[in-house]
């Protein structure tokens, strides 16, 4: 049986490889798990006491969760929960058809997805090739879900942007990178929209895995309200937050921090102690002035 084209409701284009290409395999007993990311279908192999600590094994390229079917069980006799999911693309997992789709953020992002929909905390991370240096995107923005990593044949890729945003696998003349690229200039800084806003409103956040203060802040007619996260209780509580000015950058991708979509970077620096202290202007200044 041949796989047919499918499509996500938003139109991206994929291909579903049919479950009888996966009966059979030798040392393989696993139970198939599924869940969606982004319209697409992601297997993962869900072993051991749910209970356990969390080993989360990711694949390279060309391969699948079959990879770890040898590990597996010596890990669950440990007392260990497995997790072991197929990359979008390959395995048992939805393979989009276009190239573009497979860039490190994008694949960097579904692991985030993966690692909260199954409530996955305290995590050992085993990552090879591809799986490697796609989550370790993952565990640099989002380390407060790792304890443990171990990364075998990969790195952590320092590349400007548009360098993560080239497909994984494809023909690198076709994506020249200047030079210059790796060299940050005032130009570079003038990218960074950083703005002036005014909190209105402000929450505890007990669920975040290290203290951290919910904000929604208002960044004027143009830019409106916008939510954030911040590290910062050493110094602050949420009442006193209210009504007070901070300075965030307003032009970074969202970022999801637990359940809460973060969308602004409130900016501070740390004191003796480590204590994060907001900056704020020391003078009245309009809501949705820029920095200069």
């Amino acid at each position: 049986m041949s796989a047919k084209l499918q499509y996500t409701t938003e139109g991206r284009e994929f291909v579903r490889t049919p479950d009888e290409q996966f009966q059979n395999l030798p040392d393989f007993p696993y139970k198939p798990n599924y869940m969606e990311v982004d319209g697409l279908r992601m297997h993962y192999i869900d072993e051991g006491p749910k209970d356990g600590e969390a080993v989360l094994l990711l694949h390279g390229q060309p391969d699948w969760s079959y990879l770890y079917r040898k590990m597996i069980p010596i890990i669950t006799a440990a007392g260990y929960r497995v997790i072991a999911p197929d990359m979008i693309g390959m395995g048992r997992s939805d393979k989009p058809t276009d190239i573009h789709t497979h860039t490190i953020y994008a694949h960097a992002g579904w692991w985030l997805k993966l690692i909260q929909a199954l409530d996955l905390k305290d995590i050992t991370l085993f990552g090879q090739d591809w799986g490697g240096f796609t989550s370790l995107l993952t565990v640099a923005n989002h380390p407060e879900y790792f304890q443990r990593v171990m990364i075998s044949n990969a790195a952590l890729n320092l590349m400007p942007e548009p360098v993560l945003n080239i497909p994984l696998n494809i023909n690198r003349e076709d994506y020249p990178v200047d030079p210059d690229a790796l060299t940050r200039t005032f130009d570079d800084f003038l990218k960074v929209d950083i703005r002036v806003g005014k909190v209105i409103r402000a929450e505890p956040y007990p669920e975040a895995r290290t203290p951290a203060i919910k904000m929604w802040i208002d960044f004027g007619a143009d830019l409106g309200e916008r939510k954030t996260s911040a590290q910062i209780t050493a110094h602050y509580s949420p009442q006193e937050l209210v009504g007070t000015n901070v300075l965030a950058v307003v032009n970074f991708p969202p970022r999801q921090i637990g359940r809460f979509m973060s969308e602004v970077l409130v900016l501070g620096v740390t004191d003796a102690a480590g204590g994060v202290v907001l900056i704020r202007p020391d003078r009245a200044v309009a809501i949705g002035g820029r920095m200069h």
